[in-house]
């Protein structure tokens, strides 16, 4: 009985910290560090294609940031320099933005 008292004990640690060190996505800082990185080349008759949120659906940015794959694009160097949590929250703000997402682009 002791022993699977321990043992629930150290998974319900484990659980704890998993959850403790796990950062939220936050979609407002994505959308602050897409305007200060990218925004500039990504606008109508700029360097790169224009990027709009409500132009793509969820599974489209899903596609276009998995496994690196943003690596590969010309703006690597932009890249680079973010943390994951940086990208993580740039595409939360794509996300949310998508055109079937909680707050597509063109609504309020």
């Amino acid at each position: 009985m002791g022993k699977i008292i321990i043992i629930v004990s150290i998974l319900v640690l484990c659980f704890a910290i998993d959850i403790g060190l796990a950062q939220k996505v936050n979609p407002q800082k994505g959308k602050m560090l897409f305007v200060k990185n990218c925004r500039s080349c990504h606008i109508q008759d700029g360097k790169a294609k224009p990027l709009y949120g409500g132009r793509r659906k969820q599974a489209d940015w899903q596609a276009a940031f998995a496994k690196g794959k943003y690596m590969t694009y010309p703006c690597k160097e932009t890249w680079q320099k973010l943390s994951n949590q940086d990208i993580e929250d740039i595409l939360s703000y794509f996300m949310e933005e998508a055109s079937d997402g909680v707050m597509p682009r063109g609504c309020g």
